[in-house]
């Protein structure tokens, strides 16, 4: 049971890193409101580059990919002065 907790909680912590990824390049008050949503924007990044991956690569092969992409977005938000892992402004009037 506890192995099973640990597995579940290590694939949503997974997912929400390739979700923030994701959110990196947007403008601080989009990520905020798009942040709850970090785990189902990595699931569907995950879906998008394996399945696209999947008719030339292996799945290993896909999975870097999926990797090389989020580490692009993430540069791209940092390039951009979006950091993710900054705090949000506050939503002003």
């Amino acid at each position: 049971m506890t192995q099973s907790v640990v597995f579940a909680a290590g694939c949503l912590a997974i997912l929400s890193l390739f979700g923030v990824a994701v959110l990196a390049p947007l403008r601080p008050r989009h990520r905020a409101v798009l942040l709850p949503a970090a785990p189902l924007l990595g699931a569907a990044l995950l879906a998008v580059v394996l399945s696209s991956t999947s008719i030339f690569l292996a799945t290993r092969t896909g999975v870097l990919v999926a990797v090389a992409v989020a580490v692009g977005l993430l540069v791209t938000g940092w390039s951009r002065g979006r950091r993710p892992w900054r705090r949000p402004p506050a939503p002003g009037p």
